[in-house]
């Protein structure tokens, strides 16, 4: 690539925004999922904790990357520091991260952890219902299959595609409707 690779403009990001917490999350988050540079991004996304340590999505932010890069007892601990962190009431974070748990939780091999974890998001997407329906219903979805409901899981889903659930979720969404519906048919419709 000319004019430099795509980690040089991480690197550029890091350098011209050094305060902003979002940015070091971003930057880890990227530099594990599409360049692999697992420690790495690790080590840039915890500095968005070290620059917001009482904001809970700094460690939301900061578990979804421990997660993505398989360190999964680090992501629960970060994600449940940030969890302890949330204002009381509604929160758009609420849902997500219980998803995120329960996921973490699953690895671990803790089933009853695992398990309270996707009812917490299961419940949480009926107030997530008042923001962005399809959202609620893809998080549902995500957590009906968590807790092996295949019939419950494909109604969610469904639901979210029909109340026009925008990519890269729909995506998923499609996909996944394939798999619960054990690949019958060529398509998916909502």
């Amino acid at each position: 690539m000319r004019g430099g690779s795509p980690g040089n403009v991480v690197e550029e990001m890091l350098k011209r925004f050094p305060e902003r917490w979002s940015v070091w999350a971003t930057a880890g988050r990227v530099l594990v999922e599409h360049f692999k540079e697992i420690e790495r991004g690790c080590k840039v996304s915890v500095q968005a904790t070290k620059l917001q340590p009482q904001l809970a999505d700094a460690w939301f932010r900061h578990g979804r990357v421990l997660a993505l890069a398989l360190k999964h007892q680090q992501a629960v601990e970060a994600l449940e520091k940030g969890w302890k962190l949330l204002p009381a009431g509604i929160s758009l974070q609420f849902v997500p991260t219980a998803v995120w748990l329960a996921e973490s939780y699953q690895v671990l091999g803790d089933v009853a952890a695992s398990q309270r974890w996707w009812k917490v998001a299961g419940e949480g997407c009926q107030e997530l219902k008042a923001f962005n329906g399809a959202m609620a219903d893809y998080w549902l979805g995500r957590a009906l299959v968590g807790l092996r409901d295949k019939l419950g899981a494909i109604q969610a889903y469904e639901s979210a595609l029909s109340q026009q659930l925008l990519y890269p979720a729909r995506g998923e969404v499609e996909k996944s409707l394939l798999r619960l519906k054990g690949k019958r048919g060529k398509g998916c419709r909502g």
